[in-house]
């Protein structure tokens, strides 16, 4: 798994890792909103039992990617394998408005 974190400021809200008996609680959001330039954290993880954490306030913004392993091998002879990375109509018009969202303080303070 892979998650992007976002500096919108909250409080609470922490990912709570747990394999083989150990537990760890990771929270990027005090970083990442004391941060003097808009940051995104990333982490990432595999075969780890994870529990999201209830946010007392603001908003946690964040994407959260499942990774999986692929042989490369189309699914049957005849099918074409996906274009990997060919970008969406849109998604350049999503990366500006996002980036234009989360440089807006009034956003970022809510």
């Amino acid at each position: 798994m892979l998650i992007s974190i976002f500096p919108t400021p909250h409080e609470g809200g922490p990912l709570l890792l747990r394999q083989g008996g150990r537990a760890w609680s990771f929270d990027y959001g005090p970083e990442l909103g004391a941060a003097r330039k808009p940051s995104i954290g990333t982490l990432h993880f595999e075969a780890v039992g994870h529990e999201v954490m209830l946010v007392i306030s603001g908003h946690r913004v964040l994407l959260t990617y499942g990774l999986h392993l692929d042989d490369g091998e189309p699914a049957s002879g005849n099918d074409a394998a996906p274009e990997l990375f060919t970008p969406l109509p849109n998604e350049r018009a999503f990366y500006r408005a996002f980036e234009e969202l989360l440089e807006n303080l009034e956003f970022r303070n809510t």
